[in-house]
């Protein structure tokens, strides 16, 4: 019963929801058809990490038919780079890369790992993990991925002393460090 002008936005965050990626595409279609922008970004985040291969097909489609801030294309960039770690797509390393350091959170990182580690880049581990907040890089997790990373990397001394260090926590990689020496 609303009028038209506050109806449509309401109906399109609707349809948003029901189906994200035909919604999407209407709107890429349609840049004029009125929507909140938090809905499009929630939209392209849910088919990013259902499918990151199709949310990649309409990122720049997207950026192209909607005037969007840079903010923004930092948001719809982490959602997609996110997709591609979680679907150990090689190209996420590469979408990280160019995230801005403000669109950079412990989730980001830590799939930035992940996508370092899927890739055997152990130089990226090592530069990934240098990024990490020391509450998150301190964990027994990340601790253990550094000395495995050291250790691939050549610097034997110093991935045994954290590998000793890491023997002492009661902590799977713990376990997983005293297994690694033996």
């Amino acid at each position: 019963g609303l009028p038209d002008a506050q109806a449509r936005p309401l109906v399109n965050a609707a349809l948003l929801q029901e189906t994200p990626t035909t919604m999407l595409d209407r709107l890429i279609e349609s840049p004029d058809a009125p929507v909140a922008w938090r809905w499009i970004e929630q939209a392209f985040d849910r088919i990013a990490r259902r499918d990151s291969a199709t949310a990649m097909s309409r990122y720049d489609r997207l950026i192209k038919a909607r005037d969007i801030s840079a903010e923004q294309r930092a948001m719809l960039r982490r959602s997609l780079a996110l997709g591609l770690a979680y679907d150990r797509d090689e190209r996420a390393l590469a979408w990280f890369a160019d995230l801005p350091a403000d669109a950079r959170d412990e989730q980001t990182l830590e799939w930035n790992a992940r996508a370092a580690l899927y890739q055997a880049d152990w130089s990226a581990v090592m530069a990934v993990i240098g990024r990490m907040p020391a509450t998150l890089a301190d964990t027994a997790r990340w601790r253990y991925w550094r000395a495995r990373a050291l250790e691939r990397l050549g610097q034997t001394e110093q991935s045994e002393a954290l590998f000793r260090a890491l023997t002492l926590e009661r902590d799977p990689y713990g376990f997983f460090a005293a297994d690694r020496l033996g």
